[in-house]
């Protein structure tokens, strides 16, 4: 959210969107993990922008030890996410309104008040 107020600020038009996925590292099978995304127009065409792909935020869906794990690397000419070596079935869904999504928000109201997401 951060990011794409940073984004607005520079002129530069972002979007959200939340990928869904499942982690090939991932001790429970078919586990699905839900992750805000945002989406910025630059060198006239739109790339995804995963700001928080890293080792911590891996460790944070569970996924401990990950060896072979490599950040994504910010060029501006192609989508920053992770790797599809380390996921399955990786779909994103884009949202419409330049709002943050509802669903974002009543998401954090619950982590701010059981400290789970």
């Amino acid at each position: 959210m951060v990011y794409a107020a940073f984004c607005r600020k520079l002129g530069i038009p972002a979007k959200f969107g939340l990928l869904r996925f499942r982690i090939r590292e991932d001790s429970v099978k078919n586990r699905q993990h839900v992750h805000g995304i945002v989406k910025i127009f630059v060198n006239d065409k739109w790339i995804y922008i995963d700001t928080v792909s890293n080792r911590d935020a891996w460790d944070h869906w569970g996924i401990r030890k990950t060896v072979t794990f490599e950040a994504p690397r910010f060029t501006c000419q192609k989508d920053v996410i992770v790797s599809s070596k380390y996921y399955d079935k990786m779909s994103v869904e884009e949202y419409d309104s330049p709002d943050v999504p509802e669903e974002w928000l009543i998401h954090m109201q619950k982590y701010l008040k059981t400290g789970k997401w």
